[in-house]
């Protein structure tokens, strides 16, 4: 073989390697691309998942200071600026009245630093407990025992046949027992699975501020605090953006 013809043939062999590692370089960027695109596309989505969250979380302790208040007002008609003394003070009333069910009319509530007058409705800790809770659906299958019955009816001369709920079988009057009928039933009850009031709920999520109350005789603001826009980085090359949540003004808050 000439000189010229092994030239020519590790030419060849010098293209194919280049060719090669061409295509596994494209392959390696195309692969990258695809990468950094899925991330711009998902990555922004999370964060707008973040901030909707936020933003869900913040209104909803918002409603539920909203809420508290209600409650001191039925108490004391009055209402309380401070967050973190709202939150205990009816919490407090609602231990009381749970613990000890004479915990009810004028009543003192003792706290750390004060001390309040108000008036504890019956139950209050059954209203409170409803309140504050997070309701489910379930449904359930329920055994009934059916009796049969016969109870005498005078004006007709004749026995009445009634079929009764054990459960009830001891509320009425009858004459003899003829049977006994176990049926199923489905129901659907609600549940609730109460929360606690902490201080979680006296601060807006993310910057940790406290929420504004202001009050006088007749109006009820709840406000949050946060007057700018609030920027987190994330993922190095995003930002995660937060601003003000609204304001709940007398029962009407200002979102729909």
């Amino acid at each position: 073989m000439s000189k010229v013809d092994n030239m020519s043939n590790e030419t060849q062999v010098e293209d194919l390697e280049y060719k090669t590692g061409l295509k596994n370089l494209l392959n390696w960027v195309a692969g990258l691309l695809i990468i950094v695109l899925v991330l711009v596309i998902y990555l922004p989505s999370l964060i707008w998942q973040e901030e909707q969250q936020i933003i869900k979380e913040g209104r909803f302790r918002m409603k539920n200071l909203q809420s508290a208040e209600e409650f001191y007002y039925q108490m004391a008609e009055d209402y309380i600026e401070d967050p973190d003394l709202l939150v205990n003070a009816v919490s407090a009333a609602r231990d009381s009245n749970r613990a000890d069910s004479n915990f009810t009319g004028p009543q003192k509530i003792s706290l750390s630093d004060t001390t309040l007058q108000v008036q504890v409705p019956n139950q209050f800790y059954r209203s409170f407990d409803t309140t504050f809770a997070e309701s489910y659906r379930r449904e359930e299958t329920v055994v009934d025992t059916i009796w049969t019955v016969l109870k005498w009816n005078p004006q007709l001369v004749a026995y009445d046949t009634l079929f009764v709920n054990s459960q009830n079988l001891n509320k009425i009057e009858y004459d003899s027992l003829v049977s006994k009928e176990i049926q199923e039933r489905q129901t659907t009850n609600t549940y609730y699975n109460r929360y606690y009031l902490t201080d979680k709920f006296t601060h807006r999520p993310l910057t940790k501020q406290e929420y504004i109350i202001k009050s006088d005789t007749t109006d009820l603001l709840i406000k949050d605090p946060l007057d700018y826009v609030y920027k987190e980085p994330r993922f190095l090359v995003f930002t995660l953006k937060d601003s003000t949540h609204g304001y709940i003004k007398n029962g009407e808050p200002s979102w729909k």
